[in-house]
């Protein structure tokens, strides 16, 4: 039986926000559970799941969907920095390395990292980012190549502005699979979007901007494995 979770409360009224009646009664109870041990979501409703119709595949989808603390916390450790050190410029450095394969000991936080995302709903954008100029203006239109380091890209034009050096350029990347991590970063006003490793992309044209005379290069999504 397929179930159908409401999405939008602007077509059902919600009745969360509404009371019946108003009781003034006292429930004592109601703080018994401060003296309960603190158990995870399926042993937590497990006495009431048969009084409640399929909330046990409901709390399956749920699980399924949004995102587990471990999960938002590989999410959030990707963009901090602290004492000159970074995650992302380490496992980038690592993914980008053409002499050897990526070291097995990323590969539990790449499995985490990767269902974090892919939890995420897919946004279809333009997603910006700089890039030095000399890597990627050889290019002939429609060629096509893979990034296999994971891309930090924007949703905003002004944010990217800022890290923009002498000698680079402007990506104006088309996305259908990019994954807004807004709501998980350390600097949720950088509006990052998530470009997974194996992304395929392809050249489409290098334009000019004539006010600012920055170079921009646009290019598309074609494929990606990781994110879904």
């Amino acid at each position: 039986m397929a179930i159908h979770l409401t999405e939008s409360a602007g077509v059902v009224k919600i009745f969360r926000f509404v009371d019946n009646e108003y009781n003034p009664r006292l429930f004592p109870l109601i703080n018994d559970f401060l003296t309960y041990e603190l158990v995870t979501l399926e042993p937590c409703l497990e006495p009431i799941v048969v009084r409640i119709y399929l909330l046990d595949q409901i709390i399956q989808i749920v699980k399924d969907k949004y995102l587990t603390r471990d999960e938002s916390a590989t999410i959030f450790l990707y963009t901090i920095e602290w004492d000159g050190s970074t995650l992302y410029q380490m496992i980038n450095r690592d993914l980008h390395s053409e002499e050897q394969p990526v070291p097995t000991s990323w590969l539990p936080y790449l499995k985490l990292f990767f269902t974090a995302l892919n939890k995420l709903p897919n946004i279809q954008m333009n997603a910006w980012r700089s890039i030095q100029e000399d890597t990627i203006k050889e290019l002939d239109k429609n060629d096509e190549f893979i990034w296999w380091n994971i891309t930090s890209s924007s949703s905003s034009i002004d944010v990217i502005k800022d890290f923009i050096e002498i000698n680079s350029r402007l990506l104006v990347i088309k996305t259908t699979t990019g994954k807004n991590i807004s709501n998980y970063s350390n600097f949720p006003d950088q509006h990052e979007i998530i470009l997974c490793s194996d992304t395929r992309l392809r050249f489409m044209k290098n334009i000019q901007d004539p006010r600012s005379l920055v170079d921009i290069t646009n290019l598309q999504e074609v494929t990606s494995c990781s994110c879904r």
